[in-house]
């Protein structure tokens, strides 16, 4: 069990912040964005406060997709 800790450390890291973020703010007023970049995701949280978190999961090069994504939002 140690081992797949280690493993999905950033994973597990992930999901207790989007689990925290929810709490906080309600529900129908959080966006959050799962971009497929390929080998990984990146995730792009709005808060009703107009605060914008993005979180890369994705390999170095998915720069220009995560960026076509984002401008594709306004």
């Amino acid at each position: 069990m140690h081992n797949f800790l280690k493993k999905h450390k950033n994973i597990f890291v992930i999901f207790i912040l989007l689990l925290t973020i929810t709490s906080i703010a309600a529900a129908d007023e959080l966006k959050v964005h799962y971009i497929d970049v390929g080998q990984g995701d990146s995730i792009l949280i709005q808060t009703p406060e107009n605060n914008d978190m993005l979180i890369d999961g994705g390999p170095r090069g998915a720069g220009d997709e995560v960026i076509s994504y984002l401008q594709g939002q306004g």
